[in-house]
Order: structure tokens, then sequence, then C-alpha cells
């Protein structure tokens, strides 16, 4: 074990090394239209980077020399603001293997974006069969929110805010009008028994 951490030591020094700290980074951008895929968008010290997307998801893979840092996974969770309906996620997922490189292993990331859509209730992450390096939790904003998640690894989120549904004015008041109408034609109609001869 503490071989593991003098190695994450050594990596995260090496990135910080004469005080120019550069994060490794990796960002998804949803659209702003309906149906517009996600932008996957990632720094250039990633080796051996591939990417793909959809309209409410994108996908990433890479590797980064950190040595033999173990495996695990990390959960970014997002949520519609001020509620507990959860809009966007990020899982990633970190495996060590062997390399012929310099420290002997690289770590290999499968990173998944994943947001709901419209009306639809958005599933939690997947389970993964490595243990939990943390997670975090926010609300979405609509812009760009970027996470730490350690080892120098910054992944960025931007997703749309799900906007209420506000009826249309005139629509409403001509269906209260309406309504206004069928009850006052459903009242009975009343006689007045006073006052008549």
């Amino acid at each position: 074990m503490k071989t593991r951490q003098l190695l994450l030591a050594v990596a995260l020094g090496v990135m910080l090394k004469d005080g120019n700290a550069r994060a490794t980074t990796i960002d998804f951008i949803e659209g702003t239209t309906e149906g517009a895929l996600v932008s996957v968008t990632y720094s250039s010290d990633w080796r051996v980077p591939t990417s793909s997307s959809t309209a409410e998801s994108g996908h990433f893979t890479g590797n980064l020399l950190f040595g033999d840092i173990g495996n695990g996974y990390f959960n970014i969770l997002l949520y519609e603001p001020g509620t507990t309906v959860l809009s966007d996620w990020v899982q990633v997922v970190g495996r060590t293997v062997p390399d012929t490189g310099p420290g002997g292993f690289h770590t290999e990331f499968d990173i998944v974006f994943s947001s709901d859509t419209d009306g639809q209730v958005l599933l939690p992450p997947p389970t993964s069969p490595f243990p939990s390096r943390g997670s975090i939790s926010a609300f979405e904003t609509g812009g760009l929110q970027t996470f730490d998640i350690g080892l120098g690894i910054l992944v960025g989120i931007q997703s749309d805010v799900e906007q209420p549904h506000v009826p249309d004015e005139g629509a409403t008041i001509a269906l209260l009008g309406l309504a206004m109408a069928a009850l006052g034609l459903a009242q009975p109609q009343r006689q007045n028994h006073f006052g008549s001869a």
C-alpha cells in the first residue's frame, strides 16, 4: 500500500513540477438544441484517447502514466436545481495495467457521461466491481461545472437546466372562461319563490 501511495505522490509531483500545475481535463458539454450531440473534449496529455457521443450521453477512454495506483471508480452526480431529481452523472473508472514505459504501469480510464431526457427519469450510474474512490454531488447550473477528482484530473460537465413548463397565458384565460361558462350553464335555474304572488 505504501508503494502505491509513493507512486501516486510521484505522479502528482511530476504533474506539478516547477510549480507549473497543468491538469488533465475531460469535458462533456450537452448541446443547447434538442437532439444535438454531446461534445467530448479533452487535453492532449491523454494517451490513446477515443470518444463517442449521442444526444444525451458521452463516452471517453484514454490512459495516463501513473504507475500502479490500483483500480477504482469515482461518480459525479448533478441534480436539478433545488431538487433530488438526478439530471446528469459522470462515472470515471480507472484500471491499472502493466506497461513497458516508465514505472511499468499505466492507468486506463473509462469515463461515461449520461443526461436525462426531458420527461424521463435518469437512472443512477451502474455499480462497478472496483472500489469507490469517492463521489461528488451538486446542483446543475447550466454553465460549465468543473470537478477535481484527484490525480490532477478535472472533469467538466455542462448540461441544460430543465425549464419549468409555463402555460400560454392566452390559452389559460380561454380555458378558464370556458370552464366558468360551463359551470354557469350547469347550475340549475333557481326560481324566486319569495315575493311572487
